[in-house]
C-alpha cells in the first residue's frame, strides 16, 4: 500500500525492485534542492503523515483506505500548509469580530481596566519586524508573533486586562478559533497564544481596520528598517515616529 502511494504521489516513486534508494538518502535529495522545501514538506509532512494515519485507522479501526484516498489527505495537509488562504477560510461567519461601520477611522481608547495594545509587522523575502527581527516564511508567521510579543510586554509590565487588536483578519480568526481550519504554520503560535494568555483576568482579541493600526503598521516598519533586534528597548523613541504616534493619539 505505501509502495503504491508513493508511485502515484506527485514524487512518481518506483521503490519495487529497487535496491539502491533509501529513506535517509531521499531526504537529503529533498533538501538540497532550491525551492522552499517544497519536497520536504510534501515528503514528510503529507505523504509520510497520510501512510501513518491509514495505517493507524487499519491497525486500530479496521477501515480500508484506497490509495487515491490517502493522496487526497495528504494534498490536503500540503496545500493547507502552503496556501493558508482559501476562499473558505475568508468567508464570514457568526463568530468573526468586524469593525463597526461608525467612526471605524479612529482609534478608540478601552474601557477601565483594560489596555490596549496594538500590533503590526512588516515582512519581505522571509524576514519580518513587529518591533523585533526575526526570519518567517510568510506574512502570516510574522503577524502571528505580533501577537505573542503583545502578550509577552503584557506580562512583562504585570496587566491583568488587555485587549489585542491586527489589522490582519486571518491571524485574528485563527486565535479566536472563527477559522474552519488553521493552517499547520500557526499551530505553534497558537498554542503558545493561548498559554500567554492564561495569565490575564481578562483578554480580548479584535480585528480593526489598518487605518486604525496606524501607528503600531509605523512602529513594525521602523523596527523593519532598523534592524531593532530587542524586545524591550531603552533608546528614546525617533522624532517622526513619536510625532506619529501623538498625531495618531490625537
Amino acid at each position: 500500500m505505501a509502495q503504491a502511494i508513493w508511485f502515484a504521489s506527485p514524487f512518481g516513486l518506483r521503490i519495487q525492485g529497487n535496491n539502491t534508494m533509501t529513506f535517509s538518502s531521499l531526504i537529503q535529495q529533498w533538501m538540497q534542492r532550491n525551492d522552499n522545501y517544497y519536497p520536504v514538506s510534501l515528503g514528510l509532512m503529507a505523504i509520510c503523515w497520510a501512510i501513518w494515519k491509514i495505517r493507524n485507522e487499519k491497525v486500530f479501526e479496521n477501515k480500508q483506505n484506497t490509495v487515491h484516498g490517502a493522496l487526497k489527505i495528504a494534498m490536503s495537509w500540503f496545500n493547507l500548509y502552503y496556501n493558508p488562504v482559501t476562499a473558505n477560510e475568508l468567508e464570514e461567519d457568526d463568530t468573526t469580530t468586524n469593525v463597526s461601520n461608525d467612526d471605524n477611522l479612529t482609534w478608540k481608547a478601552p474601557n477601565s481596566p483594560f489596555i490596549k495594545i496594538n500590533v503590526d509587522a512588516t515582512w519581505k523575502n522571509g524576514s519580518f519586524a513587529n518591533t523585533r527581527v526575526g526570519r518567517a516564511e510568510n506574512s502570516l508567521l510574522a503577524e502571528d508573533d505580533g501577537f505573542l510579543l503583545a502578550a509577552e510586554l503584557a506580562d512583562h509590565l504585570g496587566l491583568h486586562d488587555i485587549i489585542i487588536e491586527e489589522d490582519c483578519q486571518i491571524v485574528v480568526r485563527c486565535l479566536t478559533g472563527s477559522m474552519k481550519k488553521t493552517p499547520w504554520r500557526l499551530w505553534k503560535f497558537q498554542d503558545d497564544f493561548k498559554e500567554l494568555i492564561t495569565k490575564f483576568n481578562n483578554s480580548k482579541i479584535r480585528h480593526v481596520t489598518e487605518k486604525r493600526n496606524f501607528v503600531a503598521h509605523s512602529l513594525a516598519g521602523y523596527a523593519f528598517s532598523h534592524n531593532v533586534q530587542t524586545i524591550w528597548t531603552n533608546k528614546q523613541m525617533p522624532a517622526d515616529i513619536a510625532a506619529l504616534c501623538l498625531e495618531d493619539a490625537i
